[in-house]
């Protein structure tokens, strides 16, 4: 499940930031990919 989200933050972030070429959406794109990597870290280290 965690996963899952993690890696849908990552989808997120792509679609924002290549659909939108916009700086505007730099911060969102920012807080997606920190999600998905607390996602990440938190499911694969124990």
């Amino acid at each position: 499940m965690i996963i899952a989200s993690g890696s849908n933050n990552l989808l997120k972030a792509a679609y924002a930031a290549i659909l939108a070429r916009n700086r505007s959406v730099l911060t969102a794109v920012l807080w997606l990919l920190l999600l998905a990597v607390v996602s990440f870290v938190y499911v694969f280290l124990p």
